[in-house]
């Protein structure tokens, strides 16, 4: 069925309070979406990805093609490579033999916020029935064996954990930054100073390379070895 966001939120906290196995397609995404309209079902959510209830189709395929050694690519019988994708449509196409239709409507849903379900275009509902049942039917699909997915709930927990850290970036810590420009300034600093000294860098900061070759052929002679010089005659090794 299709619910109104206006409708949603008592159909999303029946599911997480249920002690159903949730499937999706790149799931994480769409519990963010929950958790950005509804920032109190946060914890909820974390308890049930502890529960083991978020199933990822998408995670489900890559852990079955890491373990067969065809992950992104397998060998045809000809030699040639074959490419291998991980949107729905490529599961889609590569467990159900179906060719899932994007069509207009995958990006515009937006345009949809505040208009009632029932005013919808049929495509925008046929498109997201669409995604829902095709996502299931794989998942079905890749239940048939499961000797390669007993990790999928600790990825599944993994990709929802990188997902939020994508949603809310990295924050610093202005002084430590600072004080970390601080030491590393006053280390360049000093070795630049020391190479000035020995010779190697001019005091206009430019790298004197003659010096620094001459110091390479001196190390070699004192060693009674001949160095080896690039055609250009500059010491190689």
């Amino acid at each position: 069925e299709l619910f109104h966001h206006t409708e949603a939120r008592e159909v999303v906290v029946a599911a997480l309070e249920s002690d159903l196995l949730l499937v999706g397609h790149n799931i994480a995404f769409d519990m963010a979406v929950f958790t950005a309209k509804w920032p109190d079902l946060m914890p909820l959510i974390f308890e049930v990805y502890a529960a083991d209830r978020v199933s990822d189709t998408g995670i489900r395929e890559k852990l079955n093609h890491i373990a067969a050694g065809i992950y992104r690519k397998f060998e045809r019988s000809d030699g040639t490579w074959e490419k291998l994708n991980y949107h729905l449509a490529d599961l889609a196409h590569r467990h159900l033999k179906v060719e899932m239709e994007k069509g207009t409507w995958q990006l515009r849903f937006g345009e949809l916020i505040d208009v009632p379900l029932e005013a919808w275009p049929e495509e925008a509902k046929d498109y997201a029935i669409g995604d829902a049942v095709a996502t299931l039917e794989v998942w079905r699909k890749q239940e048939q064996d499961r000797q390669y997915l007993e990790d999928e709930f600790r990825q599944s927990r993994a990709a929802w954990w990188l997902h939020l850290m994508s949603c809310w970036g990295l924050h610093t810590d202005l002084r430590g930054v600072q004080e970390f420009a601080r030491r590393t300034r006053q280390k360049y600093d000093s070795i630049a100073a020391e190479l000035v000294s020995a010779g190697l860098v001019r005091p206009n900061g430019t790298r004197d390379i003659k010096a620094v070759q001459a110091r390479v052929v001196a190390a070699y002679a004192a060693k009674g070895v001949e160095p080896e010089l690039t055609d250009g005659g500059k010491s190689g090794n």
